[in-house]
């Protein structure tokens, strides 16, 4: 029992990590396009006055900020799963008791 708990946790360690890749690459899209794609369109709006326009930056750069939090997080996530898997494949024998005194 012990051993498929380690091999199955060892198994989903290694799906999470792709998974975590695929994560900061969406919010890389959505950081390009949400946010560094409508700064353009608010310089090019002429109706919105100074005001208006300053607000919209503002709220712009904060999702810009959340987005960037988010791709380190998902990032920093990727890399831990994949020490953390690498590390119980290096340390398997030791912690399923494996060493064994062979005198």
């Amino acid at each position: 029992m012990k051993k498929t708990f380690l091999y199955l946790t060892i198994i989903v360690l290694y799906i999470l990590t792709p998974v975590c890749i695929m994560g900061v690459l969406g919010t890389m899209v959505s950081s390009k396009y949400e946010v560094d794609e409508s700064y353009w369109r608010i310089d090019g709006n002429n109706n919105l006055s100074t005001e208006q326009k300053q607000k919209k930056i503002n709220e712009l750069d904060n999702k810009g900020r959340q987005l960037k939090i988010q791709s380190y997080i998902f990032a920093s996530i990727a890399f831990v799963t994949f020490v953390i898997a690498s590390g119980l494949i290096i340390k398997r024998k030791k912690i399923l008791g494996g060493y064994k005194s062979s005198t």
